[in-house]
């Protein structure tokens, strides 16, 4: 086997051999948060150095490695902040070790990685990142690209004996690389995803068996209660039991005269006087949290409520820390402290 096969061959193996052990230990963090999108880009920039390292070396200063397949799959794989953080670790070598082919190696390295996050935006919308023709036409593409900087960006007649020498061995190796490497990473990635499904499966499996645990007890409690307080206090008692609960209110529904009436309230912990709170008209439909729900009858999740209470609804009433009632949302200066998420459930 001619030498340059042989190095490069070498040189693909131990990039191989990388990426995937780095891209199976960063993909352990969730990907689309910051901690394992950097540490992403530099395993795969780490990788690319690794490559430059071990390169097949034409001549003084122009070398050739497999960081086109590196980067490219990390903008692939990992998207933007992946692809151009590799990127610039990569190219901020490259530029240190200096050189005739300085202008070619950086620009190979930018041109991969940018190739890799178009071409990740292009499959997505198709659906077919992971098929292998697809990866393995992205490997030509990526090295169709590298040779042509060689040809035009290696001074005098560099670039053609370049392209004699390492063009036909390029094409062979790397984007079959670039498809074995590709066929990996999507293999590691669907057993992660698939891990982590199974794993929020066996929580959501353990929250309905809490839930459901807790909605027994609650019933027990319930069938030995004698008055409505003891059922709201009962009732109140198992919901802070199954999640943070700032206020707590059980209202009434009068059908002839349209008012919602507080009938038990828990604030911070506090019983307050619910006949204190004034009666609120049902709203017009589509209007107001309460109204909502007894409309409809079905519960209301809201994650934040102050745009709700603040535009939506006609009557707002609010319990100050010192237990004063206020007719309308809490002053400007408190709404940041203003519970934000909102639980209304019908109780039938």
């Amino acid at each position: 086997m001619p030498s340059i096969y042989r190095d490069l061959i070498s040189n693909v193996a131990l990039l191989l051999a990388l990426s995937t052990l780095f891209n199976y230990l960063t993909r352990r963090w969730k990907n689309a948060e910051w901690p394992g999108q950097v540490l992403g880009g530099l395993a795969f920039g780490s990788t690319a150095i690794a490559g430059m390292v071990t390169s097949f070396r034409f001549a003084e200063g122009i070398i050739y490695d497999g960081r086109s397949i590196v980067l490219g799959l990390a903008g692939y794989f990992g998207g933007w902040i992946v692809g151009s953080l590799a990127a610039a670790l990569a190219g901020a070598y490259r530029l240190w070790l200096g050189g005739d082919g300085t202008l070619a190696g950086v620009g190979t390295i930018l041109t991969s990685a940018a190739l890799g996050i178009a071409y990740r935006a292009f499959c997505s919308r198709r659906g077919e990142c992971d098929r292998p023709i697809s990866l393995y036409l992205f490997g030509l593409l990526v090295h169709l690209a590298v040779l042509l900087w060689q040809y035009f960006g290696l001074p005098g007649s560099a670039g053609p004996q370049a392209l004699r020498t390492v063009g036909l061995p390029m094409m062979i190796i790397f984007p079959a690389a670039t498809l074995l490497t590709g066929l990996l990473l999507a293999d590691q990635e669907r057993h992660i995803l698939a891990a982590k499904a199974l794993e929020e499966n066996e929580s959501r499996l353990q929250s309905s068996l809490r839930l459901s645990e807790a909605l027994n007890r609650l019933a027990l409690a319930l069938g030995e209660a004698r008055d409505l307080g003891a059922i709201f206090s009962i009732a109140y008692d198992h919901v802070a039991q199954a999640m943070d609960t700032a206020s707590f209110i059980v209202s009434m529904f009068d059908r002839e005269e349209e008012l919602i009436h507080a009938a038990y309230v828990v604030v911070q912990g506090e019983i307050q006087d619910a006949s204190r709170l004034p009666p609120i008209p049902l709203e017009p439909e589509g209007q107001g949290t309460q109204s909502r729900v007894i409309r409809n009858g079905e519960p209301l999740y809201i994650s934040d409520a102050r745009p709700t209470l603040l535009e939506g609804t006609r009557k707002v009433y609010s319990i100050g820390d010192d237990g004063e009632i206020l007719e309308g949302p809490p002053p400007e200066e408190e709404r940041e402290e203003w519970t934000r998420s909102m639980l209304r459930v019908p109780m039938k």
